[in-house]
Protein backbone atom coordinates (compact mmCIF):
# COMPACT_ATOMS: atom_id res chain seq x y z
CA UNK A 1 0.00 0.00 0.00
CA UNK A 2 1.40 3.43 -1.24
CA UNK A 3 0.06 6.55 0.32
CA UNK A 4 1.80 10.47 -0.01
CA UNK A 5 2.21 12.93 2.75
CA UNK A 6 1.70 10.90 5.78
CA UNK A 7 0.29 12.62 9.18
CA UNK A 8 0.09 11.52 12.95
CA UNK A 9 -3.13 9.77 12.55
CA UNK A 10 -1.97 7.78 9.08
CA UNK A 11 1.59 7.08 11.23
CA UNK A 12 -0.62 5.72 13.58
CA UNK A 13 -3.12 3.82 11.91
CA UNK A 14 -0.87 2.72 8.72
CA UNK A 15 -1.29 -0.95 7.77
CA UNK A 16 2.26 -3.19 6.90
CA UNK A 17 3.83 -2.27 3.94
CA UNK A 18 5.68 0.67 2.53
CA UNK A 19 3.94 4.19 2.97
CA UNK A 20 6.17 6.99 1.25
CA UNK A 21 6.08 10.98 2.56
CA UNK A 22 7.64 12.29 0.01
CA UNK A 23 11.26 13.00 -0.66
CA UNK A 24 12.46 9.65 -0.12
CA UNK A 25 10.95 9.22 3.31
CA UNK A 26 8.99 6.15 3.63
CA UNK A 27 7.39 4.68 6.74
CA UNK A 28 7.96 0.86 6.38
CA UNK A 29 5.34 -1.69 9.05
CA UNK A 30 6.08 -4.92 9.30
CA UNK A 31 3.46 -7.60 9.80
CA UNK A 32 4.22 -7.93 13.37
CA UNK A 33 3.38 -4.09 13.28
CA UNK A 34 6.97 -2.55 14.40
CA UNK A 35 7.06 0.47 12.54
CA UNK A 36 9.98 2.30 11.19
CA UNK A 37 11.27 4.82 9.20
CA UNK A 38 13.40 4.63 5.68
CA UNK A 39 15.26 7.16 3.85
CA UNK A 40 15.37 6.15 -0.04
CA UNK A 41 17.97 7.97 -1.96
CA UNK A 42 19.67 7.85 -5.52
CA UNK A 43 22.75 9.39 -7.05
CA UNK A 44 24.56 8.76 -9.73
CA UNK A 45 21.98 5.59 -10.93
CA UNK A 46 22.21 4.18 -7.81
CA UNK A 47 19.66 3.71 -5.36
CA UNK A 48 20.02 3.10 -1.13
CA UNK A 49 17.94 2.57 1.60
CA UNK A 50 19.46 4.03 5.24
CA UNK A 51 17.26 3.37 8.28
CA UNK A 52 16.46 6.25 10.54
CA UNK A 53 14.88 4.74 13.70
CA UNK A 54 12.06 3.70 15.13
CA UNK A 55 8.61 5.64 14.84
CA UNK A 56 8.67 4.53 18.91
CA UNK A 57 11.99 7.14 19.19
CA UNK A 58 11.50 9.48 16.08
CA UNK A 59 8.37 11.45 15.25
CA UNK A 60 7.26 12.42 12.12
CA UNK A 61 8.83 15.96 12.00
CA UNK A 62 12.01 14.47 13.19
CA UNK A 63 11.87 11.82 10.51
CA UNK A 64 11.93 14.37 8.20
CA UNK A 65 14.39 16.50 9.64
CA UNK A 66 16.25 13.22 9.79
CA UNK A 67 16.00 12.11 6.14
CA UNK A 68 16.75 16.47 4.94
CA UNK A 69 20.07 15.97 6.56
CA UNK A 70 20.60 12.59 4.65
CA UNK A 71 19.64 13.88 1.88
CA UNK A 72 21.50 16.61 2.39
CA UNK A 73 25.22 14.80 2.98
CA UNK A 74 24.27 12.67 -0.33
CA UNK A 75 24.61 15.66 -2.59
CA UNK A 76 27.74 16.14 -0.88
CA UNK A 77 28.85 13.21 -1.38
CA UNK A 78 28.81 12.00 2.27
CA UNK A 79 27.75 8.39 3.60
CA UNK A 80 24.81 9.87 6.02
CA UNK A 81 25.07 6.26 7.73
CA UNK A 82 28.94 7.06 9.12
CA UNK A 83 27.83 10.59 9.31
CA UNK A 84 25.05 9.87 11.76
CA UNK A 85 27.50 7.22 13.37
CA UNK A 86 30.13 10.02 14.18
CA UNK A 87 27.62 12.85 15.61
CA UNK A 88 26.32 9.55 17.79
CA UNK A 89 29.92 8.43 18.67
CA UNK A 90 31.14 9.29 22.74
CA UNK A 91 34.24 11.50 22.44
CA UNK A 92 36.79 10.78 24.90
CA UNK A 93 38.48 13.35 26.97
CA UNK A 94 41.76 14.56 27.03
CA UNK A 95 42.52 12.61 29.86
CA UNK A 96 41.36 9.37 28.76
CA UNK A 97 43.31 9.15 25.83
CA UNK A 98 46.15 10.89 27.02
CA UNK A 99 45.87 7.65 29.47
CA UNK A 100 44.80 5.10 26.83
CA UNK A 101 47.53 6.69 24.42
CA UNK A 102 50.40 6.33 27.25
CA UNK A 103 49.38 2.47 28.00
CA UNK A 104 50.36 1.92 24.71
CA UNK A 105 53.81 3.87 24.38
CA UNK A 106 55.11 2.68 27.35
CA UNK A 107 55.38 -0.73 25.66
CA UNK A 108 58.16 0.47 24.03
CA UNK A 109 60.12 2.33 26.45
CA UNK A 110 63.09 0.80 28.92
CA UNK A 111 63.13 3.81 31.39
CA UNK A 112 60.67 3.26 33.54
CA UNK A 113 61.43 7.12 35.47
CA UNK A 114 60.63 8.18 31.55
CA UNK A 115 57.58 6.84 31.61
CA UNK A 116 55.86 7.86 35.05
CA UNK A 117 57.65 11.59 34.01
CA UNK A 118 55.59 11.03 30.81
CA UNK A 119 51.79 11.14 31.99
CA UNK A 120 53.26 13.34 35.63
CA UNK A 121 53.97 16.37 33.31
CA UNK A 122 50.30 16.08 31.92
CA UNK A 123 48.50 15.55 35.25
CA UNK A 124 50.31 18.35 36.67
CA UNK A 125 50.18 21.17 33.59
CA UNK A 126 47.60 19.58 31.31
CA UNK A 127 44.96 17.70 32.94
CA UNK A 128 43.68 20.65 35.49
CA UNK A 129 42.89 23.21 32.46
CA UNK A 130 42.12 20.52 29.57
CA UNK A 131 41.69 17.24 31.13
CA UNK A 132 37.98 17.05 30.92
CA UNK A 133 37.29 18.52 27.57
CA UNK A 134 36.63 16.20 25.01
CA UNK A 135 39.88 15.59 23.04
CA UNK A 136 38.28 16.66 19.64
CA UNK A 137 37.39 20.28 20.95
CA UNK A 138 41.28 21.33 21.92
CA UNK A 139 43.01 23.59 19.55
CA UNK A 140 45.43 26.25 19.45
CA UNK A 141 43.96 28.16 21.92
CA UNK A 142 43.55 25.62 24.90
CA UNK A 143 47.23 24.28 23.97
CA UNK A 144 48.04 28.01 24.88
CA UNK A 145 46.26 28.18 27.57
CA UNK A 146 48.27 25.23 29.14
CA UNK A 147 51.37 26.18 28.01
CA UNK A 148 51.56 30.19 28.56
CA UNK A 149 51.98 29.99 32.18
CA UNK A 150 55.60 28.30 32.44
CA UNK A 151 56.31 28.76 28.87
CA UNK A 152 59.13 31.26 29.62
CA UNK A 153 59.51 29.99 33.00
CA UNK A 154 59.96 26.54 32.69
CA UNK A 155 61.13 26.38 28.89
CA UNK A 156 61.74 22.82 29.02
CA UNK A 157 59.22 21.26 31.20
CA UNK A 158 57.13 23.41 29.06
CA UNK A 159 57.94 21.70 25.51
CA UNK A 160 58.18 18.65 26.67
CA UNK A 161 54.73 18.75 28.12
CA UNK A 162 53.73 20.61 24.27
CA UNK A 163 55.27 17.79 22.74
CA UNK A 164 53.64 15.16 24.83
CA UNK A 165 50.10 17.41 24.50
CA UNK A 166 51.05 17.30 20.97
CA UNK A 167 51.41 13.19 20.78
CA UNK A 168 47.97 12.91 22.69
CA UNK A 169 46.01 14.63 20.03
CA UNK A 170 47.71 12.48 17.23
CA UNK A 171 46.94 9.51 18.95
CA UNK A 172 43.48 11.07 18.92
CA UNK A 173 43.34 11.12 15.22
CA UNK A 174 44.53 7.95 14.08
CA UNK A 175 41.91 6.65 16.90
CA UNK A 176 39.37 8.87 14.99
CA UNK A 177 38.32 10.55 18.20
CA UNK A 178 39.16 13.79 16.54
CA UNK A 179 39.90 14.71 12.56
CA UNK A 180 42.39 16.58 12.72
CA UNK A 181 46.71 16.62 14.01
CA UNK A 182 47.96 18.62 17.12
CA UNK A 183 47.85 22.24 15.25
CA UNK A 184 51.82 22.52 17.04
CA UNK A 185 52.82 24.57 13.96
CA UNK A 186 50.41 27.43 14.59
CA UNK A 187 51.33 27.51 18.58
CA UNK A 188 54.56 28.77 17.19
CA UNK A 189 52.87 31.80 16.41
CA UNK A 190 50.97 32.63 19.43
CA UNK A 191 54.39 31.30 21.66
CA UNK A 192 57.06 33.88 22.13
CA UNK A 193 60.25 32.64 21.22
CA UNK A 194 62.14 31.40 24.55
CA UNK A 195 65.57 32.29 23.96
CA UNK A 196 66.21 36.05 25.47
CA UNK A 197 62.76 35.02 27.01
CA UNK A 198 63.04 38.95 29.14
CA UNK A 199 62.67 40.62 25.97
CA UNK A 200 60.50 38.17 23.88
CA UNK A 201 57.20 39.74 22.32
CA UNK A 202 54.32 38.20 24.04
CA UNK A 203 51.24 37.55 22.00
CA UNK A 204 49.34 35.07 23.21
CA UNK A 205 45.97 36.17 22.14
CA UNK A 206 46.20 39.59 20.16
CA UNK A 207 43.16 41.63 20.80
CA UNK A 208 41.32 44.39 19.06
CA UNK A 209 41.90 47.67 21.20
CA UNK A 210 38.58 48.28 22.55
CA UNK A 211 38.55 51.76 21.15
CA UNK A 212 38.01 50.21 17.87
CA UNK A 213 35.32 48.00 18.66
CA UNK A 214 32.57 50.25 18.18
CA UNK A 215 33.43 51.19 14.70
CA UNK A 216 34.73 47.71 14.52
CA UNK A 217 31.00 46.17 15.24
CA UNK A 218 29.22 48.79 13.29
CA UNK A 219 30.99 47.22 10.15
CA UNK A 220 30.08 43.82 11.37
CA UNK A 221 26.30 44.68 12.06
CA UNK A 222 26.23 45.99 8.47
CA UNK A 223 26.72 42.92 6.39
CA UNK A 224 24.26 40.59 5.96
CA UNK A 225 23.64 38.31 8.24
CA UNK A 226 25.27 35.21 8.17
CA UNK A 227 25.50 32.22 11.16
CA UNK A 228 29.28 33.21 11.71
CA UNK A 229 28.66 37.06 11.44
CA UNK A 230 26.21 36.65 13.97
CA UNK A 231 27.97 34.14 16.16
CA UNK A 232 31.03 36.31 16.14
CA UNK A 233 28.69 39.50 17.10
CA UNK A 234 27.43 37.38 19.83
CA UNK A 235 31.23 36.10 21.66
CA UNK A 236 31.67 39.92 21.59
CA UNK A 237 28.84 40.54 23.47
CA UNK A 238 29.15 37.85 25.75
CA UNK A 239 32.84 37.08 26.34
CA UNK A 240 32.09 33.57 25.61
CA UNK A 241 35.02 30.96 24.72
CA UNK A 242 34.95 29.84 20.82
CA UNK A 243 33.62 26.13 21.57
CA UNK A 244 31.16 27.49 24.38
CA UNK A 245 29.90 29.70 21.33
CA UNK A 246 30.07 26.86 18.63
CA UNK A 247 28.39 23.78 20.50
CA UNK A 248 25.27 26.35 22.06
CA UNK A 249 22.28 24.87 22.47
CA UNK A 250 18.53 26.67 22.32
CA UNK A 251 17.73 24.61 25.68
CA UNK A 252 20.66 26.04 27.49
CA UNK A 253 18.68 29.46 26.97
CA UNK A 254 16.23 31.05 29.77
CA UNK A 255 14.61 34.37 27.36
CA UNK A 256 12.70 35.39 30.73
CA UNK A 257 15.47 35.47 32.91
CA UNK A 258 17.99 36.54 30.22
CA UNK A 259 20.94 33.49 31.28
CA UNK A 260 22.77 31.30 29.41
CA UNK A 261 23.07 28.24 31.51
CA UNK A 262 26.39 25.72 30.55
CA UNK A 263 26.75 22.30 32.44
CA UNK A 264 30.22 21.49 33.69
CA UNK A 265 30.67 18.90 30.72
CA UNK A 266 30.35 22.30 28.38
CA UNK A 267 33.20 24.00 30.41
CA UNK A 268 36.78 24.38 30.16
CA UNK A 269 37.10 24.26 34.02
CA UNK A 270 34.66 21.20 34.63
CA UNK A 271 32.17 23.74 36.77
CA UNK A 272 28.55 24.95 35.53
CA UNK A 273 28.70 28.64 34.31
CA UNK A 274 26.05 31.29 33.68
CA UNK A 275 26.13 34.02 31.71
CA UNK A 276 23.92 36.70 32.12
CA UNK A 277 22.49 37.98 28.54
CA UNK A 278 22.76 42.02 27.92
CA UNK A 279 19.68 43.38 25.51
CA UNK A 280 22.30 43.20 22.63
CA UNK A 281 23.28 39.97 22.82
CA UNK A 282 19.84 39.06 23.27
CA UNK A 283 18.82 40.53 19.93
CA UNK A 284 21.74 38.86 18.17
CA UNK A 285 20.09 35.60 19.28
CA UNK A 286 16.12 36.81 17.58
CA UNK A 287 18.31 37.18 14.44
CA UNK A 288 19.65 33.68 14.70
CA UNK A 289 16.14 32.21 14.68
CA UNK A 290 15.18 34.77 11.96
CA UNK A 291 17.93 32.58 10.08
CA UNK A 292 15.92 29.65 10.22
CA UNK A 293 18.64 27.43 10.55
CA UNK A 294 17.57 23.66 11.28
CA UNK A 295 20.00 21.42 13.69
CA UNK A 296 19.16 17.98 15.04
CA UNK A 297 21.40 18.81 17.93
CA UNK A 298 19.34 21.86 18.87
CA UNK A 299 22.56 23.60 18.32
CA UNK A 300 22.41 27.79 18.08
CA UNK A 301 24.70 28.63 15.32
CA UNK A 302 24.54 25.82 12.58
CA UNK A 303 27.21 24.66 9.93
CA UNK A 304 26.56 23.87 6.42
CA UNK A 305 26.09 20.73 7.17
CA UNK A 306 23.68 21.01 10.00
CA UNK A 307 26.04 20.13 12.35
CA UNK A 308 28.55 22.59 14.36
CA UNK A 309 30.04 25.31 12.83
CA UNK A 310 33.53 25.39 11.85
CA UNK A 311 35.91 26.51 14.76
CA UNK A 312 37.39 28.89 12.27
CA UNK A 313 34.03 30.44 11.67
CA UNK A 314 34.34 33.68 13.58
CA UNK A 315 38.04 34.07 13.24
CA UNK A 316 37.37 34.12 9.52
CA UNK A 317 34.91 37.15 10.26
CA UNK A 318 37.65 38.96 12.08
CA UNK A 319 40.32 38.79 9.90
CA UNK A 320 38.11 39.58 5.99
CA UNK A 321 37.42 43.04 8.52
CA UNK A 322 40.80 43.47 9.38
CA UNK A 323 41.11 43.22 13.16
CA UNK A 324 44.26 43.75 14.31
CA UNK A 325 45.68 44.79 17.81
CA UNK A 326 48.01 47.56 18.74
CA UNK A 327 51.13 46.32 16.75
CA UNK A 328 49.32 45.04 13.43
CA UNK A 329 49.06 41.55 14.67
CA UNK A 330 45.86 39.94 13.51
CA UNK A 331 43.18 39.52 16.75
CA UNK A 332 41.86 36.32 17.56
CA UNK A 333 38.44 35.50 18.52
CA UNK A 334 40.04 34.69 22.43
CA UNK A 335 41.45 38.10 22.16
CA UNK A 336 38.41 39.30 22.25
CA UNK A 337 37.80 38.18 25.96
CA UNK A 338 40.93 40.11 26.47
CA UNK A 339 39.37 43.46 24.96
CA UNK A 340 36.26 43.09 27.51
CA UNK A 341 38.41 42.58 30.63
CA UNK A 342 41.06 45.85 29.63
CA UNK A 343 37.79 47.57 28.98
CA UNK A 344 36.38 47.24 32.40
CA UNK A 345 39.37 47.80 33.89
CA UNK A 346 40.05 51.12 32.50
CA UNK A 347 36.41 52.03 32.05
CA UNK A 348 34.84 50.64 35.11
CA UNK A 349 37.54 50.61 37.65
CA UNK A 350 35.54 50.40 40.32
CA UNK A 351 33.85 47.28 39.59
CA UNK A 352 35.67 43.94 41.65
CA UNK A 353 37.79 41.97 39.92
CA UNK A 354 35.75 38.89 40.70
CA UNK A 355 32.82 40.33 38.62
CA UNK A 356 35.00 40.79 35.72
CA UNK A 357 36.53 37.51 35.64
CA UNK A 358 33.50 35.54 36.15
CA UNK A 359 31.45 37.88 33.34
CA UNK A 360 34.29 35.60 31.21
CA UNK A 361 34.08 32.24 33.01
CA UNK A 362 37.50 32.57 34.57
CA UNK A 363 37.17 30.38 37.86
CA UNK A 364 37.12 32.36 41.28
CA UNK A 365 37.43 30.58 44.68
CA UNK A 366 34.22 30.67 46.74
CA UNK A 367 35.55 32.18 49.46
CA UNK A 368 36.32 35.40 46.69
CA UNK A 369 32.77 35.21 45.57
CA UNK A 370 31.14 34.94 49.36
CA UNK A 371 32.42 37.91 50.24
CA UNK A 372 29.74 39.95 48.07
CA UNK A 373 26.20 39.04 48.65
CA UNK A 374 24.77 36.43 45.71
CA UNK A 375 21.88 39.00 44.64
CA UNK A 376 24.19 42.48 44.38
CA UNK A 377 27.30 39.77 42.54
CA UNK A 378 24.99 38.82 40.06
CA UNK A 379 23.27 42.51 39.60
CA UNK A 380 26.86 44.10 39.11
CA UNK A 381 27.44 41.04 36.23
CA UNK A 382 24.33 41.85 34.77
CA UNK A 383 24.75 45.79 34.94
CA UNK A 384 28.96 45.27 33.31
CA UNK A 385 27.47 42.88 30.59
CA UNK A 386 24.43 45.51 29.31
CA UNK A 387 26.84 48.36 29.78
CA UNK A 388 29.62 46.84 27.64
CA UNK A 389 26.92 46.16 25.29
CA UNK A 390 26.00 49.55 25.35
CA UNK A 391 29.67 50.32 24.10
CA UNK A 392 29.99 47.98 21.66
CA UNK A 393 26.84 49.05 19.98
CA UNK A 394 27.86 52.88 20.03
CA UNK A 395 24.66 53.37 22.53
CA UNK A 396 26.77 54.97 24.90
CA UNK A 397 30.35 56.71 24.35
CA UNK A 398 30.97 58.02 28.15
CA UNK A 399 31.02 55.07 30.17
CA UNK A 400 29.69 55.12 34.01
CA UNK A 401 31.85 53.12 36.44
CA UNK A 402 29.49 50.66 38.37
CA UNK A 403 29.33 51.06 42.08
CA UNK A 404 31.22 48.22 43.73
CA UNK A 405 29.42 45.87 46.44
CA UNK A 406 29.97 45.96 49.59
CA UNK A 407 32.10 43.76 51.09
Amino acid sequence: MLSEHLDALKVKNAKPGRHRDGKGLILLVKPSGSKSWVLRVQKNGKRRDFGLGSVDVLSLADARQKAAQGRAWVAQGKNPKAEWERLERVIPTFQEVAIECHAVLKADWRNEKHSKQWLSTLDRYAFPVIGKMPVNEIDVDEMSDVLTPIWMQKPETASRVRNRMGAVLSYAKAKKYRSTDAPLNALSFVLPKQKNARKALYRNHPSLPYEQLPEFMGRLRSLENTVSRLATSFQILTGARTEEIRFSRWSEFDFDKKVWSLPSSRMKAGDPHKFYLSGGALAVLDEVKALGQQSLDDLVFVGSTGGAMSNRAMLRVLQSLGAVDKDGVPATVHGMRSTLRTWAQEKCPTVPEPVVELSIAHKQSDKVVAAYARAEFVDMRRDLMERWADFVLGRNSNVVPIVAARA
